[in-house]
């Protein structure tokens, strides 16, 4: 399954986005769980584009068996970097949140800016049903060890 589209680049454009974004993984299939790791790595893509960057801003998400992978696009072609933001920082954490949640994320260049991406490993049916058996009968405390792998 393969999404794209513009987003609004202001604010509001960051909801949209998670919004959008969460009714595209509900119709894939993907778990409540997987879901939300993604929604919120989505939020950090676009609030990053719009307050760091430059119009248009794209959001293109392409799911299959084995991964998702979200890409965001903007106009301004330099590479962001992980940053480690002071304890008392309102912000500074979008790209370590991507770094630690996402299997692997970059940066790719072209002639009208850049997008940032990041993929998302998904569970295999083995591991997925390994998963579920180790929750059965607790709450789920953290991500599966297949979600974990980065």
């Amino acid at each position: 399954m393969h999404r794209d589209w513009s987003v609004q680049a202001d604010v509001d454009g960051v909801a949209t986005a998670r919004g959008y974004a969460k009714s595209v993984f509900a119709e894939a299939g993907l778990d409540a769980r997987e879901s939300e790791i993604l929604v919120l790595l989505v939020s950090e893509l676009v609030t990053n584009a719009i307050v760091h960057a430059e119009p248009p801003v794209r959001l293109a998400i392409d799911i299959t068996a084995k991964r998702t992978r979200v890409e965001g696009s903007d106009a301004v072609a330099l590479v962001p970097h992980v940053r480690e933001a002071d304890r008392h920082a309102g912000g500074g954490r979008g790209l370590a949140l991507v770094e630690h949640l996402a299997t692997q994320w970059g940066t790719t260049l072209d002639d009208e800016g850049k997008a940032v991406w990041f993929e998302l490993r998904r569970p295999s049916a083995h591991e997925h049903r390994a998963h579920q058996r180790g929750q059965r009968g607790r709450g789920s405390t953290g991500r599966s060890a297949a979600l974990n792998a980065s």
